[in-house]
């Protein structure tokens, strides 16, 4: 599902006379438990489109309900602020959390199934291929492979040892981790962070716990929550910076563990690029003003109708789909 608000548009109308924000928020629950419990009829969702629709700060807080709720595994049954006509009505409550367990118990069984091999040392090789990020148990401790991630990993007595090849992953160890990155090593105990590689920069989000990390000429320790930067420039040698993180930075940088991405004021040229990254029908943008127009609010992978037929709805734009990608362009 998609959710998006655009916040690069005219002042927005008159809002609703609410006493606070809070009995916005409260409305915006109501509304969805309305969603939820079945299909609204033509004079009660023309109400809430109209809600919607007089204050652009409504559509936001209703997305902030919508979060909420899928955290609690009511993602499906609750339609989106524009619904389709293809949308399925909503699961009846008992048949809903019974297909709920079902999917868990099947998740729970790929999850304890990695596909991954095994070297002669005892080192799992470990690989996502998939267009989606992917879990997976090893002992007591959790990784999560993001698109085109390589990295090796193996234990020793109460310690995890992981070597990051190329791409993100996401570490949540009880006990210790060892984590090599290029030419540096990160220590710590009960660990949750992220760490992402490429061919010219290291990030490491360090979530909880403390890591030392050491590099050929520094070292140094950090603690949570924190962001990491390394970049090695040619004549400086390493550079390495630290930004604190806010609950709401740790939200937003470990959505993609859970297939999601979360944009605040994102250019529409970013936020496809980041989502394209998870499909294999990309989404263009053909107009230098879509290109440039911002977006905030969540977005799962693997969606690009959804998020085609979001961004035509709030920039009255037009798309041309085919096969192999979705082009958004000026009406």
């Amino acid at each position: 599902m998609t959710y998006f608000n655009k916040d690069n548009e005219t002042p927005p109308p008159t809002p609703l006379p609410f006493d606070t924000e809070s009995s916005r928020q409260d409305q915006a629950c109501q509304w969805l438990i309305e969603n939820d419990l079945s299909t609204l009829p033509d004079e009660e969702n023309s109400d809430f489109q109209k809600w919607l629709n007089q204050d652009s700060r409504n559509l936001g807080a209703y997305i902030r309900a919508h979060v909420h709720f899928e955290s609690l595994n009511y993602i499906r049954t609750a339609p989106p602020p524009a619904c389709t006509p293809q949308s399925p009505p909503p699961l009846a409550r008992r048949a809903f959390l019974s297909q709920a367990m079902v999917a868990g118990v099947a998740g729970l069984g790929l999850l304890l199934q990695p596909d991954m091999t095994t070297a002669d040392d005892g080192t799992f090789l470990l690989k996502n291929s998939k267009l989606l990020p992917r879990h997976v148990l090893l002992e007591q401790d959790e990784v999560v492979l993001d698109v085109k991630t390589e990295a090796h990993s193996k234990h020793v007595t109460k310690r995890m040892i992981a070597d990051i090849v190329t791409g993100r992953m996401g570490v949540k160890v009880k006990n210790g981790l060892q984590l090599h990155a290029q030419n540096m090593v990160f220590k710590g105990d009960c660990l949750d962070c992220d760490v992402v590689l490429t061919h010219n920069s290291l990030e490491v989000a360090l979530y909880n716990g403390a890591l030392t990390w050491q590099h050929a000429t520094q070292r140094g320790a950090s603690q949570s929550p924190s962001l990491l930067t390394f970049r090695q420039d040619p004549t400086k040698g390493l550079i390495a910076k630290s930004l604190n993180l806010t609950d709401q930075d740790i939200q937003k940088h470990k959505a993609w563990r859970y297939n999601q991405a979360i944009f605040d004021r994102t250019s529409l040229a970013e936020a496809a690029a980041i989502l394209n990254h998870y499909t294999t029908r990309p989404v263009y943008i053909a107009s230098k003003r879509l290109a440039q127009a911002h977006v905030s609010g969540t977005f799962g992978f693997g969606m690009p109708e959804d998020f085609a037929q979001a961004v035509c709805t709030l920039f009255k734009c037009h798309q041309h789909p085919t096969a192999q990608n979705i082009v958004l362009a000026d009406a």
